[in-house]
């Protein structure tokens, strides 16, 4: 399965980097595992609202990343802090 990841994605995963690059340079392997995870076997993410889009927490960390599958393509469509309105 191929990944892709909307701008929004990219820009948010951006900001994350970021703001923890100096704290937690670990974080970003693990949106790197999760996004893999995630491409081996999207329905491990949880259900939304949405049926169309999963959500899957990133392990020690309060990201959420929001995926859907279209196709034989992953979508990455955010990755967001857990304290901020979900999209």
């Amino acid at each position: 399965m191929k990944v892709r990841y909307t701008a929004a994605a990219l820009a948010e995963i951006s900001e994350i980097l970021a703001y923890i690059a100096q704290d937690s340079p670990a974080a970003a392997q693990r949106i790197r595992d999760t996004v893999e995870r995630l491409r081996a076997f999207p329905e491990s993410a949880a259900r939304t609202d949405d049926p169309t889009i999963r959500v899957a927490t990133l392990p020690r960390s309060p990201y959420l990343i929001f995926s859907m599958v279209q196709d034989d393509t992953l979508i990455v469509r955010n990755v967001r802090h857990a304290a901020r309105q979900r999209p």
